[in-house]
């Protein structure tokens, strides 16, 4: 048994520099389990980061690596209630399920498309110490519902990163990998390093950082005390490659090298006793051009990129703001975000203030009401080719970059195994005005509404197999009539897929 362990968990580890080593882009996340809802948005659980592992908590822990089953025939709650595969003993788990999607996509007034993802998801803890996650995809699929002029002008998909272009209309082939692993040194001290997409905040986005653009390689280190939580995550992202993006460089082909830079988030978490989250945010962009050791003292020490961030501002950007919840379980959660960039020369600023309740009226209802601002050079820098607030020639807050006014309305309704999903997007002011430089408009059409209607069977929740229907209806200043998309499948839904920017 214990040759078997170490077996497992030999795999698990290679498994997981394997994807250090060669990941690629991918789809984003919410994230890849059935969580209860109103467990992870209980005020005394909630947290302000994700991915979740299991380390922040023993409901988290509880939520991730429950695999309770009843007397049915094997086969049966394997397909309908267990994971795939379960390992385990009074040390530790090990949980592997598939990672596919299978769907169709019918245009009305254009080409069809398609998605074919395979993959696999391995999910581990031991002695409740370390924690960890992996997830390979390999995917064919045709967008008929995304701008082609970004894939032309930046050499990416939105959402996914760098990809191989096949021969048909937004057709591509890409393969995604991501992963974690968790150390939890105590009760109150913790530590994560992965490559994956994160996310700061209470909404559907974030002006932060949200799960839109590629992954990241992050370390992430939180230490509590009682009420507070201090957290540190410092990432590498990447810079534009030299496919004349900005005409500063010749064409290098679409396989260039990316040049890096570091970011650097540090929040305070603050607890109340009114049941209010009140997190301070600071975060800032460091060229690769400063030394080590100074980099490491901007990227742990907040007060001195503030202090230092106009001395050194060739070097830095530096940004910051807040983000304040209030949860009540009777009314429902409220939440807000102020983020502000070049706080002492011309600021610019964006917000967000939103309210999601899980059991709408006592019902099985859920729905979700948020209004997102960016004014128009927010996430801008002097030296905006590399320290502008992006990674991989994408955002890193908000899908659409800045200059936007955006009201989100959700409204998901849960019949144990059958769903209702509805979800519009208003933009009342959107240019597709790009982070990387102030006057481009990547965008020739300019979306005024989304929406996207599902009807979704739960085939099994443990795994989050789903067979699925959906509408996605978007509508153009430029055009004068709706794109009209239907989409039909099999899915394990465990990222979620922007199309609504």
């Amino acid at each position: 048994m214990k040759k078997y362990f170490l077996f497992q968990i030999t795999f698990c580890y290679l498994l997981f520099l394997n994807n250090l080593i060669v990941a690629q882009d991918y789809f984003l996340s919410g994230h890849f389990i059935d969580f209860s809802k109103k467990a992870l948005n209980n005020y005394e659980h909630q947290t302000f980061f994700r991915p979740y592992t299991g380390v922040e908590n023993t409901i988290y822990e509880d939520l991730i690596f429950n695999t309770t089953s009843s007397e049915k025939n094997f086969l049966l709650r394997k397909i309908f209630e267990e994971n795939l595969i379960i390992e385990q003993n009074e040390r530790f788990k090990i949980l592997i399920n598939p990672a596919l999607n299978f769907s169709y996509y019918y245009n009305r007034s254009g080409p069809n498309g398609y998605r074919n993802t395979r993959g696999a998801i391995i999910q581990g803890n031991l002695d409740s110490k370390i924690f960890f996650y992996s997830v390979l995809e390999e995917t064919q699929a045709a967008y008929p519902f995304l701008d082609n002029s970004i894939y032309d002008n930046f050499k990416i998909i939105s959402g996914i990163g760098r990809i191989k272009p096949l021969s048909g209309y937004n057709e591509f082939d890409f393969g995604n990998s991501y992963a974690a692993i968790s150390y939890k040194a105590n009760s109150d001290i913790n530590f994560t390093t992965g490559y994956d997409r994160i996310f700061m905040g209470d909404g559907y986005r974030s002006m932060i950082i949200s799960d839109f653009s590629a992954p990241l390689f992050f370390f992430k280190s939180s230490f509590n005390f009682k009420h507070i939580e201090i957290c540190n995550i410092f990432t590498k992202a990447l810079n534009p490659n030299f496919n004349n993006i900005l005409n500063q460089t010749n064409y290098l082909g679409e396989n260039a090298l990316y040049p890096g830079k570091y970011i650097s988030f540090n929040y305070l978490k603050i607890k109340s006793l009114q049941n209010f989250n009140f997190n301070i945010i600071q975060a800032t962009v460091l060229s690769q051009e400063l030394s080590v050791l100074k980099n490491l003292i901007y990227n742990f020490t907040p007060a001195i990129n503030f202090l230092f961030s106009g001395i050194y501002s060739s070097k830095l950007n530096f940004l910051g703001g807040i983000n304040i919840s209030r949860f009540d379980n009777k009314i429902g959660i409220f939440y807000s975000q102020l983020f502000f960039d070049r706080i002492i020369d011309n600021p610019e600023f964006a917000f967000q203030i939103g309210y999601k309740n899980f059991s709408f009226l006592k019902s099985n209802l859920f729905i979700l009401l948020e209004y997102n601002y960016a004014s128009k050079a927010m996430y801008l820098n002097p030296d905006n080719l590399s320290l502008h607030y992006g990674h991989y020639n994408m955002p890193l807050a908000h899908p659409a970059g800045r200059n936007i006014s955006e009201l989100v309305i959700i409204a998901n309704y849960d019949l144990q195994s059958i769903e209702i999903l509805a979800k519009s997007n208003f933009y009342f002011n959107k240019q597709n005005f790009n982070i990387l430089n102030p006057n481009f408009n990547y965008g020739a059409q300019s979306l005024k509404q989304c929406f996207d209607f599902q009807l979704i069977y739960n085939l099994n929740k443990r795994n989050r197999s789903q067979i699925f229907a959906s509408v996605i209806f978007k509508n153009y200043d430029s055009i004068s009539t709706a794109n009209i998309f239907l989409n039909f499948g099999f899915r394990n839904a465990i990222r979620n897929n922007y199309y609504d920017f």
